[in-house]
């Protein structure tokens, strides 16, 4: 998994402490890091947003959720994905009534995510 350096803002390996590049120290679990993540959000391309969806997913922490909901209105639809999958990677049940919105969009990939996503929190209880 690649994630984000929070000081060059360039892509490392997640299993690294330390950034290829900078030599700066990543703290993938810290609240910091969390924090200057979703602080990047509002100043970055969609590339970049995109990748801080994944690395918030992937860290796999609940604090993360209100930022990548907010993250489903995202305009570009890879941003809106990452979003969506991320949700679930962290997999809270509470998240199921924002994904279900994305159901309706006209991105077929989006719209397959948002499905994968809900039965995965959901099961069986997965109103499609």
């Amino acid at each position: 998994m690649v994630i984000l350096c929070p000081v060059c803002w360039n892509e490392t390996d997640a299993t690294l402490v330390v950034c290829r590049n900078c030599g700066a120290m990543v703290d993938l679990y810290s609240a910091a890091y969390e924090r200057q993540l979703a602080a990047e959000l509002d100043r970055c391309d969609a590339k970049r947003r995109a990748l801080i969806c994944w690395t918030l997913g992937y860290r796999g922490r609940r604090s993360a959720i209100p930022v990548l909901v907010e993250r489903l209105r995202d305009p570009d639809s890879q941003v809106c994905e990452a979003a969506v999958r991320s949700l679930g990677e962290i997999g809270d049940p509470s998240v199921a009534d924002a994904v279900k919105k994305v159901l309706t969009t006209e991105n077929d990939g989006l719209r397959s995510a948002a499905q994968y996503v809900l039965r995965t929190l959901l099961g069986s209880r997965a109103e499609l």
